[in-house]
């Protein structure tokens, strides 16, 4: 039984993309990672057990070892202030997994605009082999006519000439189109991870949500992944800075501590048990955490250059696609009514010529045209169609379709 023909959506596509994509499973692995940092973080809030076992040799003299003991220590230490340093270490883990889950919220995002535009180069390749089959038959059909007028002797050799040229060219034409249909049906299918056979065909859908100009900027804004990370990013690196700023004050401990020893004659294992308060200092080789304090508050600094960059390459992405768009529904129904009129004209160019009114270059001419302006009028129905997805994109109106496979990866994140 021969295969059924599958027709592939865009919103198809888009959906296998962010749903199976490697670059987006490798995201979420590391969205996975900074939550488990997040726990660790918490932990550091408890008490640190320790054992030791350490051999001593001591002199005749020692009253507490024999000179040869092996000693065992067994110590519980709990932090009792450390200047916010673990607060902001969980601050700065919290703000790290936001950074991860933003930039899965990116790579999504970006996988769905290579999605659009592959996708778009395939239903261009098949509009434009559906066209250029169309020129191809009806060239055939000019074919035939002219090699019966010559046969007849109404017609020249030299028309038949230019009529085998004609139908030369509109067969390379649409081979190159073929060419670029396969291309573009492979890459589709190395985007949502499964073949696609040569009678697998895109369908053209629609999409009826469309971002209002008025808000276009601030929607755009508030959609971007790319955005979010940075400010999560500046977020992170606010509490990576809180947290070195505390390192330069005393963490303040209590220490539980069990100590058996031996005695001298080392028979007996003697326990001490022993509570200490104390406090130690963080500040680093060389006094070096100053010094890392005015390299973070530099890098805080780039970020918001970043930040800054980053929101004109969108707002300045976002208004050009606004303008295609626009420009694009303009240009539609001239293109239309310009398929509709070549078609028109060639038509009638066929029944003047029979009447002898019109010559056959002319003929000629009009079916080329006629080809010509359905390849036109396709391209402008794709490029329409890509800008429409695309800011859907921008503006946040395909946030459901993108949330596939992180929601509860996510959900954690925020907490």
């Amino acid at each position: 039984m021969p295969r059924a023909l599958y027709a592939l959506t865009l919103e198809e596509t888009i959906k296998a993309t962010v749903s199976t994509h490697p670059a987006i499973q490798s995201q979420l692995a590391q969205l996975d990672a900074s939550l488990s940092d997040v726990q660790t973080a918490r932990q550091q809030f408890y008490p640190t057990p320790s054992v030791s076992v350490e051999q001593v040799s001591s002199s005749a003299g020692d009253w507490q070892y024999g000179q040869k003991s092996t000693v065992q220590a067994y110590r519980l230490q709990q932090p009792l202030w450390t200047g916010g340093r673990l607060t902001a270490g969980l601050d700065k883990a919290q703000a790290n997994s936001k950074v991860a889950s933003e930039n899965v919220n990116d790579v999504r995002q970006q996988m769905a605009f290579r999605a659009v535009q592959t996708w778009s180069e395939w239903y261009l390749a098949f509009m434009r082999v559906k066209a250029q089959q169309q020129s191809v038959t009806t060239h055939e059909r000019l074919m035939g006519v002219v090699k019966r007028r010559v046969a007849e002797g109404a017609m020249a050799t030299s028309e038949l000439s230019l009529t085998q040229s004609r139908l030369d060219q509109a067969i390379a034409q649409q081979q190159s189109f073929s060419a670029q249909q396969r291309v573009a049906r492979l890459k589709v299918s190395q985007l949502i991870g499964r073949s696609l056979d040569a009678e697998d065909i895109p369908e053209l859908v629609n999409l009826t949500v469309q971002c209002r100009r008025d808000s276009l900027i601030e929607r755009a804004i508030e959609a971007s992944a790319a955005l979010g990370k940075i400010k999560a990013q500046q977020e992170s690196m606010n509490f990576e800075l809180k947290e070195r700023q505390a390192e330069l004050s005393p963490d303040v401990y209590m220490r539980l501590e069990r100590q058996r020893t031996p005695t001298q004659s080392g028979t007996v294992m003697s326990t001490f048990d022993r509570v200490y308060v104390g406090f130690s200092s963080r500040f680093g080789a060389g006094m070096s955490n100053l010094t890392a304090i005015e390299s973070l508050e530099k890098k805080r600094n780039a970020l918001a250059a970043e930040y800054e960059a980053a929101q004109r390459s969108l707002l300045e992405a976002v208004q050009s696609e606004q303008e295609q768009l626009e420009s694009t529904a303009a240009r539609l129904p001239l293109l239309r009514n310009a398929m509709e009129g070549s078609n028109q004209t060639a038509q009638a160019w066929d029944r003047q010529f029979l009447a002898g009114r019109r010559a056959w270059i002319e003929v000629m001419n009009a079916a080329r045209e006629m080809a010509q302006a359905e390849i036109d009028f396709g391209d402008a129905k794709v490029s329409q169609i890509s800008s429409q997805w695309r800011m859907g994109i921008y503006c946040g109106e395909l946030q459901d379709m993108l949330m596939a496979s992180d929601q509860g990866l996510a959900r954690e994140a925020s907490k």
